[in-house]
């Protein structure tokens, strides 16, 4: 059966559609209490569940945005993603890790957050980045 519950991905299409701060604002704030899917590069063949790395043996994906800034490739509501879209992403992380993640990259520019919902992305700048995880500590 298709979940269909997919907070983020609603607060990334009302954005796309109305572009507002407030939207914006929204986003960001259902991002923070978001579990968010990546694709981890690294992983043993074979590893299902959950899988504990050591340092520096795991990297996340990255894509070039629209504007041509590279940044870390996510979507929103994982599980309804990857039942209608072909790209697999294969691991969950919270919104705070995800955004230490990006932020640990010199070369990160912002986190590309596509949606489960329909074929909308929000981009959160670096510039956010760092905002957002001085309000998460």
């Amino acid at each position: 059966m298709l979940e269909s519950s997919t907070p983020l991905s609603d607060c990334i299409s009302r954005y796309s559609e109305q572009g507002t701060r407030e939207n914006y604002e929204q986003f960001l704030r259902v991002f923070l209490g978001s579990q968010l899917g990546v694709i981890v590069e690294g992983i043993p063949q074979g590893t299902s569940g959950q899988y504990v790395a050591g340092k520096n043996e795991l990297t996340v994906a990255m894509s070039i945005a629209p504007d041509g800034k590279k940044t870390v490739l996510a979507c929103a509501d994982r599980a309804i993603f990857v039942q209608r879209f072909a790209q697999q992403f294969n691991a969950e992380v919270g919104a705070a890790a995800l955004l230490k993640i990006a932020w640990s990259n010199p070369d990160c520019e912002g986190i590309m957050v596509n949606s489960a919902a329909s074929e909308h992305r929000i981009v959160i700048p670096r510039k956010h980045i760092a905002e957002l995880i001085a309000t998460r500590t």
